[in-house]
């Protein structure tokens, strides 16, 4: 699905924007009006609201999991990208030796480990792509065609 998803975009895709943001927990929130503001009038309203949650949830991650946001100069890439019906996005980190994106069950023990099955509901397609193992990118794609 990731080659797709490269294939797609470099034939069919436009790119909006790409924006660098600290690796600071404001910058789920910035990411989010960020979003919002680029996207603007180009997607329904509910296609909309499923990229934000959707992105708030992979800022996040990049965050609390990837190196991005545990140190003072880390950084996180969002990418946005659009089609006929459709809105792709990308959420670069600095990456982690310590785990990969996976959809992860709840359980009653556990209070996290929900947003990628979040993001999962409310998305077309994800994945994930660790090309250079320094870097970690995982994308969506929301459609409403």
């Amino acid at each position: 699905m990731l080659r797709t998803s490269y294939l797609l975009r470099s034939v069919f895709w436009q790119e909006i924007d790409t924006r660098d943001f600290p690796g600071t927990r404001v910058t789920v929130s910035e990411t989010r009006r960020w979003l919002r503001d680029q996207t603007l009038g180009a997607a329904p309203a509910p296609a909309l609201d499923s990229a934000i949650l959707a992105l708030s949830e992979l800022v996040t991650n990049s965050i609390v999991h990837s190196q991005s946001g545990q140190s003072s100069d880390g950084r996180i890439t969002v990418r946005l990208a659009r089609s006929a019906g459709a809105l792709h996005v990308e959420v670069t980190d600095n990456g982690s030796s310590k785990s990969k994106p996976t959809v992860q069950l709840p359980t009653s023990t556990r209070s996290n480990g929900r947003g990628l099955l979040l993001v999962d509901q409310v998305v077309a397609f994800w994945g994930a792509h660790d090309g250079d193992k320094s870097r970690m990118m995982v994308w969506f794609l929301v459609d409403w065609a």
